[in-house]
């Protein structure tokens, strides 16, 4: 059994190997009239597999540069079009070299680590304490969303120490604090769909009780009035609910 990984790379993978290996075929067929037929049924076959090509101006022609490409340049064809060349097409591409910056640590992110080298350099005074208050109040937030645990004041003294290459020494002054609702964890009534809402209100909705109205349910919002829930007379016209009980409540939809 032969694999795709032994196989010969495909030059556009949008075609599958099927068109590959027709291309292959085509390229062995010895009379030049047969081939032009061939190359026509793949360019068709290419058309279908990829019809977004449509969308340009002059498409056949990039189809027939492609078929010319997936051939290695070998299929001999009447080409209503300049073949490409095959020295333009091989030339390697350009890598794109990234710049990569160590970060000490990664949760705070390369802009927090800037924002402490900068403050290292202010000179001592009630300007540099409130701009590392805010500082340590960012390092707090920005741990707490990849880790479980508080960063504590040792912690962020420590970090500081690192970051700065010891050039700043954590003092009372520069200690930030988080409001408490922060640290609160979302709970599954915030994750409901029905956000701060009971699954059992029964604001406008139908609710179903023992209401003499000569055996139907009446719409109520418990005023009086004739707008809001409705609300069954009997237990008889209120099938589908555990009895023994006085009011019956329909639970809301999710």
């Amino acid at each position: 059994m032969e694999y795709n990984t032994q196989r010969r790379p495909l030059v556009y993978t949008e075609y599958g190997r099927g068109i590959q290996t027709m291309v292959d075929f085509a390229v062995k067929i010895p009379s030049k009239t047969a081939r032009n037929r061939a190359a026509q049924t793949i360019l068709r076959f290419m058309e279908v597999l990829n019809p977004q090509v449509r969308e340009l101006d002059d498409y056949m022609h990039k189809l027939y540069d492609q078929l010319i490409i997936m051939s290695d340049f070998k299929l001999d064809i009447d080409n209503p079009y300049p073949a490409p060349e095959a020295v333009k097409v091989s030339a390697p591409a350009t890598p794109f070299v990234y710049r990569q910056t160590p970060i000490k640590f990664r949760y705070y992110g390369k802009t927090l680590e800037a924002m402490i080298l900068k403050a290292a350099q202010m000179p001592d005074g009630a300007e540099k304490d409130a701009a590392l208050n805010l500082i340590t109040v960012q390092m707090k937030k920005s741990y707490y969303l990849w880790n479980d645990d508080i960063l504590s004041d040792d912690l962020v003294a420590e970090h500081l120490h690192i970051i700065s290459g010891g050039k700043i020494t954590y003092t009372d002054a520069m200690k930030g604090e988080v409001y408490s609702s922060f640290y609160n964890k979302p709970g599954l009534e915030r994750k409901n769909k029905y956000i701060n809402v009971s699954a059992y209100e029964n604001t406008g909705r139908r609710s179903y009780g023992n209401y003499h109205n000569n055996g139907h349910y009446s719409r109520s919002n418990g005023n009086g009035n004739d707008s809001g829930s409705r609300r069954y007379n009997s237990r008889e016209n209120n099938p589908g609910f555990a009895p023994r009980t006085s009011v019956y409540k329909r639970r809301r939809p999710f």
